[in-house]
C-alpha cells in the first residue's frame, strides 16, 4: 500500500497518531507545502485582482464626463417688416394685427436646436419679414466617454479578489 493512498483514506485523528513513521511524515509535510502554495496562490491573485481593479476604478472617475448643451428656441411667426416684434404678445391677448388677423391666422411655429447660446430671443431675417426666436428650454447630454467601460470590469476585478481572499480562508 501506498503512503499517499494511506494519508488520504485514513482520518487525521489516527493520521497524527502515525506521525513517527517517517514516510508518513513525509507525505503530510509535502501535502501541506501544496496546500499552503495553494492559498498563496489565491491571495497572490486576489491582490492582483484588487490592484487592478482599484486602478480601473480610479482611472475611471479621473476621466471628466462630457456634457453638451442644447438650446432649443421657438418662434412663433413671421414678423411683418412693419410691425412691432411684439406682435404675436398682443395677438395672444387678444388684439387683432394690421390686417384684423387673429393669432390663430398667423400662428406658424418654427422651432431650432442649437448648440450655442443666442441669448432668450434673437431675430433672424426670413421671406417676408423676420422671425424672432425665444429661448424656451436647455438640455443638457452627456456622452459616454470611451473608458466608461472600466466602471465594469474594475468593479468585477475587486469582487474577484475578495472572492479570492475568501475562497483562500473558508479552503484553510
Amino acid at each position: 500500500m501506498k503512503v499517499e493512498d494511506l494519508c488520504g483514506s485514513v482520518f487525521s485523528a489516527e493520521l497524527d497518531k502515525l506521525r513517527e513513521i517517517k514516510e508518513v511524515r513525509a507525505t503530510m509535510l509535502k501535502r501541506q507545502k501544496g496546500e499552503a502554495r495553494l492559498m498563496r496562490g489565491w491571495l497572490l491573485a486576489g491582490l492582483a485582482m484588487i490592484m487592478v481593479g482599484a486602478a480601473m476604478l480610479g482611472l475611471a472617475f479621473s476621466v471628466p464626463k462630457t456634457v453638451e448643451t442644447s438650446f432649443l428656441y421657438r418662434s412663433e411667426g413671421v414678423i411683418k417688416p412693419d410691425e412691432s416684434p411684439m406682435i404675436f404678445e398682443f395677438l395672444g391677448v387678444g388684439g387683432p394685427d394690421s390686417n384684423n388677423g387673429t393669432l390663430t391666422d398667423r400662428i406658424d411655429y418654427d422651432f431650432r436646436e442649437m448648440d450655442t447660446n443666442r441669448g432668450n430671443n434673437f431675430v433672424e431675417k426670413v421671406e417676408g419679414g423676420y422671425r424672432k426666436y425665444t429661448l424656451y428650454d436647455m438640455r443638457q447630454h452627456s456622452h459616454p466617454s470611451a473608458i466608461d467601460w472600466h466602471f465594469g470590469l474594475g468593479t468585477m476585478f475587486l469582487i474577484g479578489g475578495l472572492a479570492c481572499f475568501y475562497i483562500a480562508r473558508r479552503w484553510r
